[in-house]
Parts: structure tokens; C-alpha cells; sequence
């Protein structure tokens, strides 16, 4: 059975753990009580003053009346209060919703800055190669008097002026590609820059890079159960720690075996898999 409505509410204003969904029903609740002691006042004041009444009868009717106007007051009272903790439940449970929206940008800011400090080295060593490719074959074409569209052109399938009727197709070796690592331009390269006589070294490095990359593998590091001092580990972007919960980051075997050693359990991650978000939130 429930309880009487003026000890749900006692209770509603003595506590904080009561909920946003019980605060709205409480005070729905308490606003049709007042407007049922609103209308006792005003039938009560008017038989209060009805002579054909008893003098007794309008008496009763009078103390009927002053008790409902009472219990009115009370209950405004009481839904102010309800409100005013229902205003600061609200706000509360946004806060909290925005605290959790920011860290999970934050989240992905850094899964997404790992991505690019990893990957676009990578990518953009490989749209260097491809472009410094097609440009030194071109010249080669046009070296041996073959006038004919150079590898862009072929692999667009399009004309080999790069033009669609009298509209200009952009081509892909005029890009202007910002470099990574520093203010220049990756795309096209400096002047002094020869693709024939570089090649090679760009070769080099650019496998240098892929060598260097499949170090790096995504891992589970899960600390042993109940610890509680930090335990070192080198990751992709810097001396990283695990204390009492599971963490995800790039590490080379090294890496792996060194913290085997101080009692964690080491796991490739899948791609799917986070720390702090459900899978199918996962970034990268």
C-alpha cells in the first residue's frame, strides 16, 4: 500500500537519492492536491457565510475553510521545495552527460592523433612515391617523343590535356600537400628536390618507415590482480604506466616482454576493441 502523499513528500525533501522521475509524479501529484484544498477553500468561505445555514453550519464550514487555505499554503510550500530540487537534479544529471561527452571527445581526439602521428607518415610517403613516380615517367615519355597521356591520365581514365570539353580536370601531381613533421610543403617538393636523383633514398626511407611501423602493434595491458603501484610501460607515443585497470596502446615486442616480466597480462588488441567505450563506439 502506498504511502500517504505527505509522507512521500516529507521523505522526497529529507533525501538527495530521490530520482528526477519520482520528483516530476510528486509534484503533478501535490499540484492537483492544491487545487483540490483550493476549491474546498472556496465552497467552504461560501457556506461559511450563507445565512440559511445554522449558525453552527457556518461555523464548521469556516474552520473547514481556514484548514484548507492552511493545507493549500503547505503544499505550495512543499512543491517549491520539490522543484527546486527537481531544477537541481536536471542540472546535475547535464552536467554529468557533459562531463561524459568531453571525455569521450577526448577520447577520440587522442585515438585520432595516435592514428595520424602512426599512419600519415606512411601515407604520405606513399603519395610522394606514386607522384614522384608519375612525373619521372612522364619525362621519360616525353624524352623517347611518346605524346601521349602519363599514368594519371590513364588510371583517371581521362583525356590526356586533363580537360572535359573546355572544363580543366585537376591533376592529382598538383596537389599542394602540407608536410607532417614540418612547415614546408610534402607536395610538390622544394625545388632542389630531383625525383630521378632522389628516388632511391626516398625508397629507402619510405620502407624505413614501414619497417619501423609494424614494430608497433596495438595491445591489451592488464595489470596484475589488486595492484595498485604503477608499473612502467613504453609505448608508440611516450613512458606510459598501468596501475589498477586494463590501458591500450602501440608497443613493440620489447615493450611486450618487459612488461610480461613485471606480472601484467600483454594481448593484441582487435581493432574494434577501447578502453572506456563500447566496441561499437571504437575509433580506430
Amino acid at each position: 500500500m502506498a504511502k500517504p502523499l505527505n509522507e512521500r513528500i516529507a521523505s522526497a525533501r529529507s533525501t538527495d537519492r530521490v530520482t528526477i522521475t519520482d520528483l516530476e509524479a510528486l509534484i503533478a501529484e501535490a499540484a492537483a492536491e492544491r487545487e483540490r484544498f483550493a476549491a474546498v477553500v472556496s465552497q467552504a468561505t461560501a457556506d461559511s457565510i450563507r445565512f440559511e445555514l445554522s449558525e453552527d453550519d457556518r461555523d464548521e464550514a469556516a474552520k473547514n475553510a481556514e484548514r484548507a487555505k492552511r493545507n493549500s499554503l503547505a503544499m505550495s510550500a512543499a512543491i517549491d521545495d520539490l522543484s527546486a530540487k527537481l531544477i537541481k537534479k536536471r542540472a546535475g544529471e547535464q552536467q554529468q552527460a557533459e562531463k561524459a561527452a568531453r571525455e569521450a571527445a577526448i577520447v577520440e581526439r587522442d585515438m585520432l592523433a595516435d592514428r595520424l602521428r602512426t599512419e600519415w607518415p606512411v601515407i604520405e610517403g606513399t603519395i610522394i612515391e606514386l607522384l614522384s613516380a608519375v612525373q619521372a615517367n612522364e619525362e621519360k615519355l616525353k624524352g623517347l617523343r611518346i605524346y601521349e597521356g602519363n599514368a594519371e591520365a590513364v588510371a583517371r581514365g581521362c583525356a590526356g590535356n586533363f580537360m572535359d570539353g573546355s572544363v580543366p580536370i585537376r591533376r592529382l601531381t598538383e596537389t599542394k600537400l602540407p608536410s607532417f613533421a614540418g612547415r614546408d610543403f610534402a607536395w610538390p617538393k622544394p625545388s632542389t628536390f630531383n625525383p630521378s636523383l632522389h628516388m632511391e633514398k626516398h625508397l629507402k626511407n619510405l620502407q624505413a618507415m614501414r619497417d619501423e611501423e609494424a614494430r608497433w602493434r596495438r595491445y591489451v595491458v592488464t595489470p596484475p590482480h589488486g595492484n595498485r603501484n604503477a608499473i612502467p610501460l613504453a609505448m608508440r607515443n611516450g613512458p606510459s604506466s598501468v596501475r589498477d585497470a586494463p590501458v591500450i596502446g602501440r608497443m613493440t615486442e620489447d615493450g611486450v616482454v618487459a612488461a610480461r616480466k613485471l606480472g601484467c597480462t600483454v594481448e593484441l588488441a582487435a581493432a574494434n576493441v577501447t578502453i572506456g567505450l563500447p566496441a561499437a563506439a571504437a575509433f580506430i
